[in-house]
């Protein structure tokens, strides 16, 4: 299996894990896997100014009227595999809602050097996102 290693981002503060003063580093390549992961589905298409090519086209294809869970689930495949280190996709497990148009991808199984790896992507108690307040005009 690819022995990739990232910079460790602390779950909690979205930081880069620091611990006794020095950067840590993801300890498999599974958890390098699930958090460049998570960095690409965290970031929307053409959002970030450094990179608009990097990150997940929600607006352009996601958000699209008459998005279906199968045309959902192609994409994040597509996002998957995109990732160097990913041979083939297995398996997604997702829900899709569609009176409320509510679409939750909770797990990948994914092909890494013919060695199926499960990525659950789907942690409420540790992965929560907030947007600052606009500033009163």
């Amino acid at each position: 299996m690819a022995n990739l290693m990232d910079l460790l981002i602390d779950e909690d503060t979205g930081d880069l894990s620091i611990i006794n003063g020095d950067f840590s580093l993801t300890s498999t390549s599974t958890e390098s896997l699930r958090q460049r992961l998570l960095l690409r589905f965290g970031t929307w298409k053409g959002e970030w100014e450094y990179n608009t090519a990097f990150g997940t086209p929600y607006k352009q294809r996601l958000f699209a009227a008459g998005t279906t869970r199968d045309q959902a689930d192609a994409e994040f495949i597509a996002q998957v595999n995109l990732e160097s280190d990913v041979t083939a996709v297995k398996n997604v497990i997702s829900s899709f809602d569609p009176i409320t148009r509510s679409y939750k991808l909770s797990r990948i199984e994914a092909y890494v050097d013919n060695v199926i790896i499960d990525l659950s992507l789907a942690q409420p108690s540790t992965n929560s996102y907030s947007y600052p307040e606009p500033p009163e005009v």
